[in-house]
């Protein structure tokens, strides 16, 4: 049943009206998770004494729909989810009651679902039954009811969870549905957004049986079709309409050839498949594990794989991966611990996936990892490389992370990989790789990155094509302002770098670089770099382009004819139309004798922004400013040196 239902004013108050979007960002046990700081560039100088937390207000409350198909006899499935938004931290808000019906779920609601919990997620998007809110009803009601939340609120979204069990006896092919109708913060009561999104979840037709502990699941005396085993055994283990739940705590094993219709993987269940478990469907829900041991397997035995967020399936052989059709969430994990060249397969929708081999050899991955959701971490790879051989593009949306192992980017003549990163590019070990080696011919990988560079330790390889075609770009506008953390410990050489128009890089760590002979590292038209203190190593070209901004901070400046502290790549190109800032609280600090290309001494702006008004900038050759010189914190010394402009402004001294 599709229907939209807005409420109406009455006594209550209405929310304003958003479209409500739920978009995932729980992280995955296994997986590298990085705590960076997303910060504002024009705030990061100046500061932040005196600064005070706003009280947080309300914003609003909307709802949000779970479509997915529910099986007969399962726990806990989310119906609907309702956004609370607020704005502030001081004075914290608190979610009182919280008003629902069950409208659309097939009548009676009692003879389908049961055991109606809240819970709730704090600012995470993604459904965990971890913190139950309110008591349980038990028996559902067929009118309105109430759950007391009585939880203080975070600033920005807050989500919560109705879930219910649905009933072994539920009416195939029926519906599950809820809406949410109010919600009390503090004393006042709110009418969400929209009380019932459209959608519903369909319930299937199965029959559902339970495991009775850890057992072995070939045995039909190891299910049960009621949960504390008071009911009967399956008389036909093969019936197509099966469904065999691994309730949570219980591990089974699947240790003789054998078929299940369904397997359906309960929160903390664990199935263990040693020899080939030929299933229609395996369902693992959140915190489920499906661990597959087979160590020769020669066929796709999962008809069907659904992995629900924070699912995990562990791949523990060097055969086939599985499935032959897969349905992962953006926040399920598949993690490879051993793997062969006919392992990973092509047209899979990834959430995150975890390389870790104890056993493997050198595996062509191309088309493998065309579509990754959540992130791509190489732990281990036993000694052995990945790589791509022929064109290949790699879609990850968020982190790509090298802990351990070797990827060595393309491998053949005539080979190009383009990855693309959603997120973070994460270098905490391994060997990371463009091309092979130099003796591979026409051959490239292309990095766009769209937010931070971390490079903690290891090694980056990142210059060895042949025709020098290899590079990292910094691009994605939505996400403008991103970091450089590179640690000296690091063995790094890189190739082409560039930054695109609108990304703003700043440099966090010990260093940029080495900038290989005949590379290039570039900050384009509309691009902006902020090296703090760092330098810009290696014997390649800086080029800064017109238009762009480039933010020094090193007490000696920049210079053209000499590898200053801050840049020493041995050629160095500053456009006379870029913006030049000096900041940080180096003094005095000197703007370096640079000279500037197609007009030399002239520069677009010249910005002063240092830390506190005592710093100084030293003027170290006579600049032209053709807009805007301004210093908005500090002094800038002139010395015998000139500065002539349109538009002068802060304090400048000196003849």
């Amino acid at each position: 049943m599709s229907r939209k239902k807005f409420l109406r004013q009455a006594p209550r108050v209405r929310t304003s009206m958003k479209m409500a979007m739920v978009i995932g960002a729980s992280s995955i046990a296994g997986l590298v998770v990085l705590l960076l700081i997303v910060f504002n560039l024009s705030k990061q100088e100046e500061s932040r004494a005196g600064n005070t937390q706003p009280q947080m207000t309300f914003i609003n409350a909307e709802t949000f729909q779970d479509t997915s198909l529910v099986l007969r006899g399962s726990s806990v499935k989310a119906i609907i989810g309702v956004i609370v938004e607020t704005k502030g931290s001081s004075s914290p808000l608190k979610a009182g009651i919280i008003t629902f019906n069950l409208n659309g779920t097939t009548k009676p609601a009692s003879k389908n679902i049961e055991n109606i919990k809240l819970f709730y997620t704090d600012n995470d998007a993604k459904f965990y039954a971890n913190s139950q809110v309110g008591a349980t009803i038990v028996q559902a009601p067929e009118g309105e009811f109430k759950i007391d939340a009585s939880k203080q609120l975070l600033p920005g979204k807050n989500y919560f969870w109705l879930t219910a069990d649905v009933k072994s006896s539920a009416t195939p092919n029926g519906s599950v549905d809820a809406e949410c109708i109010s919600i009390n913060i503090g004393s006042t009561e709110y009418l969400t957004l929209l009380a019932a999104p459209e959608g519903e979840k369909r319930i299937r037709n199965n029959n559902a049986y339970y495991s009775t502990g850890n057992k072995d699941g070939n045995s039909s005396e190891s299910w049960n079709n009621k949960r504390d085993g008071t009911g009967s055994k399956p008389s036909n283990m093969n019936d197509a309409l099966n469904c065999f739940f691994i309730q949570k705590g219980h591990t089974i094993t699947a240790s003789e050839n054998t078929y299940m219709p369904m397997v359906a993987i309960e929160g903390s269940g664990k199935l263990i498949i040693d020899d080939n478990l030929r299933t229609n469907e395996l369902n693992i829900s959140t915190s489920g594990v499906c661990q597959f041991n087979v160590t020769a397997n020669d066929c796709r035995c999962i008809g069907k794989l659904v992995m629900e967020d924070n699912a995990n399936y562990i791949h523990n052989s060097t055969g086939i991966f599985a499935a032959g059709n897969a349905w992962l969430s953006k926040e399920s994990q598949v993690v490879f611990f051993k793997y062969d060249e006919k392992t990973f397969p092509s047209g899979i929708k990834w959430g995150n996936v975890l390389i870790d081999a104890s056993e493997s050899i050198h595996t062509n991955i191309r088309s493998a990892f065309n579509n990754v959701q959540g992130n791509l971490e190489i732990a281990a790879t036993a000694g052995n490389a990945l790589y791509i051989e022929g064109n290949d593009v790699m879609n990850i949306a968020g982190d790509f992370i090298l802990s351990g192992g070797i990827f060595e980017g393309v491998r053949g003549n005539n080979s190009i990989l383009k990855l693309n990163i959603g997120k973070n590019l994460v270098v905490k070990g391994g060997v990371l790789k463009d091309v092979e080696n130099s003796y591979t011919s026409n051959a490239f990988t292309q990095i766009n990155i769209g937010g931070d560079v971390m490079i903690a330790s290891g090694q980056v390889r990142f210059a060895n094509a042949e025709n020098g075609k290899s590079e990292m770009n910094f691009v994605d506008k939505s996400n403008k302002s991103v970091r450089w953390t590179q640690k000296n410990k690091a063995d790094v050489e890189l190739g082409n770098i560039n930054i695109k128009e609108e990304k703003e890089v700043f440099v966090k760590g010990d260093l940029i670089g080495d900038i290989a002979k005949d590379r290039t590292f570039t900050v384009e038209t509309g691009g902006k770099l902020w090296c703090h203190t760092y330098p810009v190593t290696g014997e390649g070209k800086f080029i800064l382009n017109d238009k762009a901004t480039l933010a020094i901070g090193h007490a000696k400046g920049i210079n053209s004819k000499r590898k200053t502290a801050t840049y020493k790549p041995s050629k160095k190109q500053f456009h006379s139309g870029a913006t030049y800032v000096y900041y940080t609280g180096s003094t005095p600090q000197e703007t370096g004798d640079f000279a500037t290309v197609p007009v030399d001494g002239k520069v677009r702006n010249l910005i002063i922004r240092k830390e506190n008004p005592a710093q100084t900038v030293v003027l170290s050759r006579n600049i032209e400013v053709s807009e805007i010189a301004t210093v908005g914190m500090g002094t800038l010394d002139k010395k015998e040196f000139d500065i002539k402009g349109k538009d002068l402004s802060g304090k400048i001294k000196g003849n």
